[in-house]
């Protein structure tokens, strides 16, 4: 079966931004554990993996993280830490539509990740990295061509990075479209339910 990261690729749809994604890249189906259920994984492994995974993102090997952290992912799929970290090493290669495709499909399995989005700002080693990814999908988000994916993916890194106010009309936007609009709303809804004094 085709993935959707091709499919994107072929129709146009893979926004305003030339993006070349890595060669193992899977958009196909979440994987589902091992046979033998989860118990199987040492936990050890999936530690370690995170750890080289980080490692490698921190030091802005990006494409290396991307790759160690798809393989965790396979491990244990129904843990966040690897799924977010593979969505950070994209972000990092300006990979975006695949991260929101990899955003969007995580999201639909585990609804309750939305409440709880780790901090993008923390996990690249260079400080400026995430202005440089939000004036990014800024430009590429604006006018009415703008990729859905990329004003998701724009409401997402601002939200997750504290800027929740600003995230919303984003999120809207994309809400509009049929394949954003279910992660988008998970979003909002997450948004709307932070208590005013905590959401600046």
């Amino acid at each position: 079966m085709k993935d959707e990261a091709a499919a994107a690729a072929e129709t146009g749809e893979a926004g305003a931004l030339s993006e070349t994604a890595p060669q193992h890249l899977d958009m196909g189906a979440i994987v589902p554990p091992p046979t033998g259920g989860l118990q199987k994984i040492p936990e050890s492994r999936y530690a370690e993996q995170v750890r080289r995974a980080h490692e490698a993102l921190k030091a802005g090997r990006f494409a290396e993280a991307d790759r160690i952290y798809s393989d965790t992912v396979v491990l244990d799929p129904s843990r966040a830490v690897a799924v977010f970290g593979r969505v950070h090493a994209l972000l990092g290669l300006a990979y975006y539509h695949q991260a929101s495709l990899l955003l969007v499909r995580y999201l639909r399995v585990h609804p309750a990740w939305a409440a709880d989005l780790p901090d993008p700002k923390s996990v690249y080693a260079d400080a400026q990295m995430y202005e440089r990814i939000v004036s990014d999908l800024e430009r590429s988000a604006e006018g009415e061509g703008a990729p859905p994916a990329h004003r998701f993916l724009l409401g997402y890194v601002l939200c997750a990075g504290g800027r929740r106010d600003e995230a919303r009309p984003y999120l809207e936007q994309a809400a509009a479209s049929a394949e954003m609009k279910e992660a988008a709303q998970m979003l909002l809804d997450a948004i709307a339910a932070i208590p005013p004094r905590e959401n600046p």
